[in-house]
């Protein structure tokens, strides 16, 4: 949510006509969900030999400055030169239409997970351990699928926490978010088209799950949801 009260609704736009590269990042701005602007494409994939010939989930964000953040997930199927084919990156704007890629990749997955399925950052200032969040969507050898944790003070050096969640359960966490609701804190993530949550008393968990942890009203597919709060109300967005 921007500062003059639009919801700004960042999306991967997946095209009839995509080639070789795909999911370029286009947005919607809205000031009540009833009324909507199309802003068009605002991040392009990048080219056969770069990291990001498909763009994957990310998240934005504003620091003290005024500078915007945005994080996204770099994909490339040819694994990066056995880098591999998912890592974590950054772009910067001054006025979230016109932005600029960071060209260097922040990081791929620490030793011990899968290189091939990293991705959908979700960064936040924490104000409990006054740092920047980056909550990633990883496979872990030992665990299967959990939300990881990386922290930073200044949102270029990036710091590996281990696992937030890992419920020994689904094969990934994808699009992982994290907000506080009165006096707890829910963290959403999603696989298989479903959306699900688990809640706990602390930002840094232990995070349970309820028995039917399953956010779905709509009697459809309701998959890679996340939230944003406007006007005092707080919205979960995904796709059907």
């Amino acid at each position: 949510v921007t500062d003059d009260g639009e919801l700004e609704l960042y999306y991967l736009y997946d095209k009839d006509v995509n080639g070789q590269g795909y999911h370029p990042i286009y947005k919607y701005s809205t000031q009540d969900l009833s009324g909507f602007e199309d802003h068009g494409m605002v991040l392009d994939y990048g080219k056969m030999s770069d990291p990001d010939p498909a763009l994957g989930t990310g998240s934005v964000m504003q620091d003290p400055s005024g500078l915007y953040h945005l994080f996204y997930t770099g994909h490339n199927d040819t694994g990066n030169g056995g880098k591999g084919k998912e890592c974590v990156m950054h772009a910067t704007s001054t006025d979230r239409e016109n932005w600029e890629k960071d060209e260097k990749v922040l990081f791929f997955a620490p030793d011990g997970y899968s290189t091939d399925d990293f991705r959908d950052p979700e960064v936040f200032w924490s104000e409990e351990e006054q740092c920047y969040w980056l909550l990633i969507a990883a496979r872990s050898n030992t665990q299967g699928g959990v939300v990881a944790k990386y922290t930073s003070s200044d949102l270029k050096n990036w710091e590996f926490c281990g696992p937030i969640y890992a419920p020994f359960d689904q094969y990934m966490l994808e699009c992982p978010d994290l907000f506080k609701m009165g006096d707890t804190y829910y963290l959403t993530y999603s696989w298989d088209c479903v959306t699900y949550y688990a809640m706990s008393d602390s930002i840094d968990g232990p995070f349970e799950a309820p028995r039917d942890n399953v956010l779905d009203g709509t009697g459809f597919v309701f998959y890679a949801a996340k939230t944003a709060e406007l006007n005092g109300v707080r919205y979960l967005c995904g796709w059907i």
